[in-house]
């Protein structure tokens, strides 16, 4: 019986490997793609379709939509806001 989990387990984890591989490869293959076209790197163009499509689009919801820090979104909205992509307002209920 323990031999057939262990293999269960061997077997999820080769797909699990195989997942991230892929996953990798095509990340790589789109930013090649990315950077021969406009500026935006793939994930700045992620980011800014996220923030056009999202509802709420405060710092915190799109962190918590890309599974980020805050810290770090907000990072990036400060660096595309500098690069023209994008402009930052307060929010109207809470003034951040």
């Amino acid at each position: 019986m323990a031999d057939c989990a262990a293999a269960k387990l061997a077997d999820l984890d080769g797909v699990f490997t195989d997942l991230v591989r892929v996953e990798t490869r095509l990340y790589n293959a789109v930013a090649v793609r990315v950077k021969t076209g406009p500026a935006l790197q793939p994930g700045t163009s992620n980011y800014c379709a996220m923030s056009a499509t999202t509802r709420t689009r405060a710092s915190r919801n799109l962190a918590s939509a890309f599974a980020i820090g805050v810290g770090t979104t907000s990072k990036i909205a400060d660096r595309l806001e500098r690069e023209g992509w994008l402009t930052r307002r307060p929010n109207r209920t809470n003034r951040r």
